[in-house]
């Protein structure tokens, strides 16, 4: 990657040209603009997911079509990939046991693909998208999606992956350090090791384990 194009990628960095990955930055926003760009450029992933440790996604509609496409993008062996999602979405999407296991072992396939034979984690769906609060109302677990990259970095992402790699939508994706914003990392944080917790305490779903 060139300099030019790392530099596009840092705070206050000037808006560069559409071309690049096929997004639009300003600063640490990332703009993917579906009428100017047909594609998305896989090196957009790769800068996000290439020497990454660990790969948190926090996502409710993570879906087997598309979404292991995108570890393609991985490229070291040793990483732990943690997937927390619904099984049935508010389109009534039915996601069942064996589309979670067809969603771990798409996953695995793109990371074999990518030459990374040495990995970990597990997939996490919940089966229902809604869930009872405190008072006993059903409210929807989280509509918004989140990457965190090695405990240091978070994505706030606008778009599922499935519409993403499908380049269907205009979305963007919003950068947050934690180094320089360590109270929202820390509340995502907090929010999404609190609703792994609830997965835990309830099993109301399915857990599938990604190893080689």
């Amino acid at each position: 990657m060139s300099t030019s194009t790392r530099a596009s990628l840092t705070a206050g960095a000037p808006i560069v040209s559409a071309t690049t990955f096929g997004f639009e930055f300003a600063g640490n926003y990332a703009f993917y603009d579906r009428n100017a760009n047909t594609a998305i450029k896989p090196e957009y992933y790769k800068h996000i997911l290439a020497g990454a440790k660990k790969i948190v996604i926090w996502d409710p509609h993570f879906m087997e079509n598309e979404d292991g496409k995108l570890f393609e993008s991985v490229n070291q062996n040793d990483v732990e990939i943690v997937i927390l999602t619904v099984c049935t979405n508010i389109y009534q999407v039915q996601q069942e046991e064996p589309e979670v296991h067809k969603l771990r072992d798409n996953i695995k396939n793109a990371l074999r693909k990518a030459g990374v034979n040495r990995f970990s984690g597990y997939v996490y769906a919940f089966k229902h998208h809604k869930v009872k609060d405190g008072m006993g109302y059903r409210i929807y677990q989280c509509h918004d999606r989140f990457w965190m990259i090695d405990d240091k970095d978070l994505y706030i992402v606008g778009a599922s992956m499935n519409n993403q790699l499908a380049s269907e939508w205009n979305f963007g994706i919003m950068k947050i350090e934690k180094s320089v914003n360590p109270d929202i990392f820390k509340l995502v944080d907090n929010k999404y090791t609190a609703l792994l917790g609830k997965f835990s305490a309830t099993h109301n779903g399915w857990r599938a384990q990604i190893r080689p």
